[in-house]
């Protein structure tokens, strides 16, 4: 009998240790979990785990994991969470994050699809995202100023005016 009992608590314990960290989401506002929206108010440790994506819509998220990984996700943001052995990978596929892992943490960042460098704590934003730059200008005397959003655009010609192609004429 106590070697039964002792090998379903190896068991137990060595599936514990060989799965990736799960976790929580908390948010101020809603946001969407495997396309579901998740209202306000049941927005408070919802459990999360390989597999799963996570979305804000105007306030951002907290994410907490059994290892002490804190992530905070921005308004209007985006990532998937993937189980890879121990290890638990995320995948920012928009907008911002925060991150704060614990030395040895099993969570994994990830701007896209490459890893973010070895640091425990840091922000990073998708890349690829679209940022639209701000141009501020005052009208007269009145000092009033307007915020305009523009796009920047690249041209479509080389500088010597012929059609753009890869390289531009350019054999180096």
């Amino acid at each position: 009998m106590f070697r039964k009992v002792t090998s379903v608590l190896l068991s137990v314990a060595f599936t514990a240790a060989a799965s990736p960290p799960g976790g929580t989401v908390t948010a101020s506002g809603s946001f969407r979990l495997n396309g579901t929206e998740v209202p306000a108010a049941a927005a408070v440790s919802v459990p999360i785990g390989g597999g799963d994506e996570v979305s804000t819509t105007d306030a951002p998220a907290v994410l907490r994991f059994a290892d002490d990984a804190v992530l905070i996700l921005a308004p209007r943001s985006s990532l998937k969470t993937e189980a890879k052995q121990d290890r638990l990978l995320v995948h920012l596929n928009s907008g911002s994050l925060e991150y704060k892992l614990a030395s040895g943490s099993k969570v994994t960042i990830l701007n896209r699809d490459k890893a973010v460098a070895g640091k425990l704590d840091g922000a990073i934003s998708a890349k690829g995202s679209k940022t639209l730059p701000i141009v501020l200008a005052s009208t007269g005397g009145a000092a009033v100023a307007a915020a305009t959003a523009a796009l920047v655009k690249r041209s479509q010609t080389c500088p010597d005016g012929t059609p753009k192609t890869k390289d531009c004429g350019n054999q180096d």
